[in-house]
């Protein structure tokens, strides 16, 4: 009987130890999960891009929530909306004081005689994805997102990389240990006539901005070439002392783009790419489209007439091409 009861007894603590261990697995990984978006493949990292950079801001505070996430996107934009909403006397020293209190988050942008202020980051496809220390993991490369590139590690240098400053970046190349991707991001303002908008006309403006990047390329582990993106944004703005900032407006637009293509694979241009945009959608804060290219360069775009509404007229984009080895 003794023997019975401590063998029942030591089975009862062999399967208490064992739960425990499952259990403590389980919550690590969560926590990781919380801390970092893991992601199986490149493939299931483009569609989250897609679904992510298409989500209104309540949807995206919603999706984040419902997966016990914090983007890098949405850290941004809760602070950047929750000053613009809340202070109706916008004034340009607000917004410098605003920039140096939070200068991971904030940035003044200049656009010809144009100031903007803007969250960081605003035009990748990665910030809904990425942490905030900018980073996110696919299979086994860590990959961190900086304003003109990227690295690529193998997940053992994951201090090494969470550490790398902008500045860190800039001055890397790539060793053996830490993949470095510079130079790669460009972007263009294209002109947007508001004459047609009501309203004060120096006061209310419409912004459509294209930036191209790539998505991702590494020799870690395979051999991933020429992964690139280009995301298409529309937002509106209005302008007090000086400076433009982001407001909430119901906007529609309606345009076409046609992106000229470099085929690396093939190694010869070809005329036009099959590939463009066409939507029409109303929006809050942004109206925002990623194209995705596989194997390609993109080394042109071309936007033709389109137009941008407003509740109370219209914005119309003239046709505009633009060499993307120009800018």
């Amino acid at each position: 009987m003794k023997k019975s009861t401590v063998f029942v007894l030591a089975l009862i603590s062999i399967i208490f130890i064992s739960s425990c261990e499952k259990e403590e697995a389980i919550v690590e990984k969560t926590k990781a999960t919380t801390k970092m978006r893991i992601f199986e493949n490149f493939s299931q990292l483009d569609l989250e891009i897609r679904k992510t950079t298409n989500f209104t801001y309540d949807e995206m505070l919603s999706y984040e929530k419902s997966i016990g996430f914090d983007s890098y996107g949405k850290i941004a934009d809760e602070k950047y909306y929750n000053l613009v909403s809340e202070d109706t006397n916008i004034t340009i020293e607000k917004v410098h004081s605003w920039v140096q209190q939070n200068p991971e988050y904030f940035v003044v942008e200049q656009s010809g005689n144009d100031f903007y202020f803007e969250t960081k980051y605003s035009l990748s496809p990665f910030r809904y994805v990425m942490n905030k220390d900018k980073m996110f993991k696919v299979d086994t490369l860590l990959f961190k997102i900086f304003e003109t590139g990227y690295a690529v590690c193998g997940q053992s240098h994951f201090e090494e990389m969470k550490a790398m400053t902008e500045e860190m970046f800039f001055a890397s190349n790539s060793n053996g240990d830490i993949e470095i991707h510079k130079n790669l991001t460009k972007r263009t303002d294209f002109p947007v006539d508001i004459s047609a908008i009501g309203g004060e006309n120096d006061k209310e403006k419409v912004r459509f901005q294209i930036q191209y990047g790539e998505r991702y390329r590494t020799a870690i582990e395979g051999n991933i070439l020429y992964l690139s993106y280009f995301t298409e944004m529309v937002k509106g703005y209005r302008k007090a002392t000086g400076i433009w900032w982001r407001v909430k407006r119901t906007l529609s637009a309606d345009y076409w783009i046609y992106y000229f293509i470099y085929d690396h694979i093939l190694e010869s241009p070809s005329n036009i790419s099959p590939t463009g945009s066409a939507f029409v959608q109303k929006f809050d804060y942004k109206l925002e489209n990623v194209v995705l290219f596989d194997q390609i360069i993109p080394h042109e775009v071309n936007v033709l007439d389109c137009y941008v509404n407003h509740a109370t007229g219209y914005a119309r984009v003239p046709a505009v091409s633009c060499n993307l080895s120009n800018l």
